[in-house]
């Protein structure tokens, strides 16, 4: 890995030098922007070099002090927020089939369910099915914010059954 690395930087190490050194200057020369224009151009079929000029933009925006860290921990939030939210539905819709196509109780969605009791949102049975309570009272744990980082793992696990 680290070998091909290498190789991808010595390919494209003078054309990123290049182009963050155009990028740091406060007026181009006609051939200096065809030059840009050309490169951008040709990274829209090149995946590597577009991420490449992607990290070089990034960069020389830290350096010159354009970047609002604030403003982009929120949106990581944001976005973490979203994924999560995303990926939880999906977990609980996977254990609910699975549950119901075996019908057979598990000790992890038991964990599951006492999980949810003790956070005040399952009154159900502690039945090692994953049903329509179980997934609602998940949902609004979610809801409220109030899942432990470690549920993750259960589901995890409980999906992976």
């Amino acid at each position: 890995m680290g070998m091909q690395l290498d190789t991808i930087w010595m390919r494209y190490q003078a054309t990123i030098r290049k182009y963050c050194a155009l990028r740091l200057q406060p007026s181009l020369t006609d051939a200096d922007a065809d030059f840009i224009a050309e490169l951008l151009e040709r990274a829209q079929s090149e995946p590597t070099l577009c991420l490449l000029l992607d990290e070089a933009d990034h960069i020389l925006a830290h350096q010159k002090d354009l970047v609002d860290e604030r403003a982009i921990q929120a949106q990581q939030a944001k976005l973490r927020e979203a994924i999560e939210r995303e990926w939880f539905d999906q977990i609980l819709q996977d254990v609910a089939v699975r549950s119901q196509q075996c019908h057979l109780a598990h000790p992890l969605v038991d964990e599951v369910q006492e999980y949810l009791r003790q956070k005040g949102v399952y009154n159900g049975e502690i039945d090692g099915i994953a049903g329509h309570l179980t997934i609602e009272a998940a949902r609004r744990l979610q809801q409220k914010g109030q899942v432990d980082a470690d549920r993750r793992e259960i589901i995890e696990r409980l999906v992976s059954c």
